[in-house]
């Protein structure tokens, strides 16, 4: 059984829109594409009884990906500008669209996304933070 949908954190390595003006994705666009990407694996690649686990018990691909959507933008809409790296968040939804279009089995987009780094870190351990991405260590304080 594949295990997927607990979207959350995908490093891009290539990025085919990346050109020097190219200033990739804000949180929001980054949270949409991405959803569209992991909920068009799942809609596309799995058989009707896997959907409703690998898409978190969505009915259909556009309720897999308003779902999938607020749940990346509760993650990733406080990351500040001074952080965020759209030009890796765009890579990222590139490499997620890439992985997931050739439907491999074993394909998990939880674990895909979790290579992404799309935020600079700049808590020390110890620091209090509010998501995992804001420290060095992965761990906060909460």
């Amino acid at each position: 059984m594949r295990r997927v949908l607990n979207l959350v954190p995908l490093l891009g390595l290539c990025c085919l829109h990346c050109g020097s003006d190219d200033p990739g994705f804000t949180p929001a666009q980054f949270a949409t594409e991405a959803a569209k990407a992991a909920c068009h694996w799942v809609y596309t690649c799995c058989d009707s009884a896997e959907q409703p686990d690998h898409s978190g018990g969505s009915t259909s691909e556009a309720d897999c990906v308003a779902k999938q959507t607020t749940a990346l933008l509760t993650v990733y809409q406080g990351a500040a500008a001074t952080v965020w790296n759209g030009k890796a968040a765009r890579s990222c939804v590139d490499q997620l669209t890439t992985q997931g279009g050739t439907c491999p089995k074993a394909f998990d987009t939880a674990a895909a996304m979790n290579t992404c780094t799309m935020v600079t870190a700049t808590k020390s351990p110890g620091d209090f933070c509010n998501q995992r991405w804001e420290c060095t260590t992965k761990f906060c304080k909460s």
